[in-house]
């Protein structure tokens, strides 16, 4: 039952015809579920309870970092290295009635269950492919859409999963792609977050008011430098084991657990950068190889590395000797992981990876080297 206040509130959503008071108190009684309030789900939260939700769900383990304020417009240079869901908590109850309900841990598969039973749409702002279709295939098993979005630089991709008998995620990415990086190893464009949360936001209240042509079964795609949108159609997947006839508990379950391990950086030897700082200064000290893009040295650099980007390492291999100290540097530790266990494998004596990368150097060794 909308209250006079909300009447006011939300007077020029509610004299909309395709709103009306009846559509205010269905957006009041709905219950949304955020997992991941980063650059997607800090917006989408700001525009769903202005809206007049009534409960909003938010999930997210992660604490505010500065890197994080150039998209994710909740937080603010006080709310450093606090827990995001807390933080958002605060800033939304500042702005709207609704109900805030937090959850500092992560989304896995002991909690997804209760979690997405709670709520009655789910939308997906994560930035990995495990959370991805974690979320996706307990949306599917407890009948919940399942409103997703990604970014990727300049670009951002957004649909609705699993609503009215349509597709799923796994429909449309069965398998998780080759070498797919992170924002934090790619990059993205400040504002690009902020217009996809919008096109979430919408959806989702699309969903709740049953107003027009909801994204099922397309994948809509946005190029910010071009200005343009375009469109994936995709069907059901008969053979879909998460959405199909024949959903295989088993397979799902084991796929978490093998994504995982390929998101996860292999084991290779690793030193801090205090343990670098030392060894530079010694008689035999190691070669350090900078595995970043030539953009990103532009920024920040170590003094004396040899720079071959990530990319480069397999067709210039031949320029690092197999029995020399390497360490590989990149800008947090990623990367250089990855390309520590390459040439490990490849037959290199001594290879060690920079813990932290750069930025944990500026960190605890130099705090004049600039991080980003």
């Amino acid at each position: 039952m909308l209250t006079p206040e909300d009447l006011q509130r939300y007077s020029r959503q509610i004299i909309l015809p395709q709103v009306g008071q009846a559509g205010q108190e269905r957006l009041k009684a709905a219950r949304v579920l955020i997992v991941g309030v980063g650059g997607l789900g800090a917006p989408l939260a700001l525009y769903l309870a202005a809206a007049g939700i009534g409960e909003l769900i938010l999930v997210d383990p992660d604490h505010v970092s500065l890197n994080n304020l150039h998209r994710q417009i909740l937080y603010a240079i006080e709310d450093l290295r606090q827990p995001k869901v807390e933080i958002a908590a605060r800033e939304l109850s500042k702005r709207a009635p609704t109900k805030i309900t937090t959850h500092t841990q992560a989304l896995t598969e002991e909690n997804a269950a209760d979690l997405i039973q709670s709520a009655d749409i789910v939308c997906d702002g994560t930035d990995n492919f495990t959370a991805r279709y974690l979320v996706n295939d307990f949306a599917i098993k407890h009948g919940k859409p399942n409103v997703h979005a990604a970014i990727f630089q300049f670009q951002g991709q957004i649909s609705v999963f699993g609503a009215n008998q349509g597709p799923c995620y796994r429909c449309l990415f069965p398998n998780r792609p080759k070498n797919a990086p992170s924002c934090a190893e790619a990059g993205v464009f400040g504002v690009l977050p902020g217009v996809m949360a919008l096109f979430q936001a919408t959806e989702v209240i699309k969903l709740i008011l049953n107003l027009g042509d909801p994204l099922i079964g397309r994948l809509l795609l946005y190029d910010a430098l071009a200005a343009k949108t375009s469109e994936i159609k995709f069907r059901r997947n008969p053979n879909c084991p998460s959405c199909g006839p024949n959903r295989n508990e088993s397979f799902l379950s084991k796929a978490y657990s093998d994504l995982q391990s390929c998101e996860m950086n292999p084991t290779v030897p690793e030193l801090t950068p205090l343990e670098l700082k030392q060894e530079l200064e010694s008689p035999n000290p190691p070669i350090v190889v900078d595995v970043r893009e030539a953009h990103e040295r532009e920024i920040s650099t170590l003094p004396n590395t040899i720079h071959i980007p990530m990319g480069e390492i397999a067709d210039r291999i031949q320029e690092l000797d197999p029995n020399a100290n390497l360490v590989i540097q990149c800008r947090s530790g990623g990367r250089s992981a990855q390309v520590a266990a390459y040439l490990l494998g490849q037959g290199f004596k001594q290879v060690r990876n920079l813990a932290t990368g750069i930025n944990g150097w500026a960190k605890t060794v130099d705090p004049t080297v600039p991080t980003y």
